[in-house]
């Protein structure tokens, strides 16, 4: 299994989601990527489309009701998901993978 952020990926994800909790594939500029997920952009080379001119990431969001900022996944970040999943349960299956990403980003 190849991890990374994809339109595919948001809706595999959405399908055992918690239903308070919404998830969405978003491109943003250079500027916005920095402000919200990481000001260290070159450390994501491989979320960034030249074509666009754009990075992508997977966002997770909570109801107003749970105080909480809006979190972003990158591909660095799934890879390290489905490697801790590796480690725990030896293989990386997609239920695998599902269970340890809700349970990274639950709040």
């Amino acid at each position: 299994m190849r991890l990374a952020v994809t339109k595919a990926l948001v809706k595999e994800l959405r399908k055992g989601r918690p239903r308070y909790i919404d998830i969405s594939y978003v491109e943003m500029n250079m500027n916005d990527f920095r402000r919200n997920v990481d000001s260290y952009i070159w450390d994501h080379e491989q979320d960034y489309d030249s074509s666009k001119g754009m990075f992508r990431a997977i966002e997770i969001s909570y109801p107003g009701e749970c105080y909480a900022m809006p979190q972003y996944a990158t591909t660095f970040d799934l890879q390290g998901i489905g490697n801790d999943v590796k480690r725990a349960y030896g293989n990386l299956t997609v239920d695998n993978f599902k269970y340890a990403f809700w349970a990274a980003y639950m709040i």
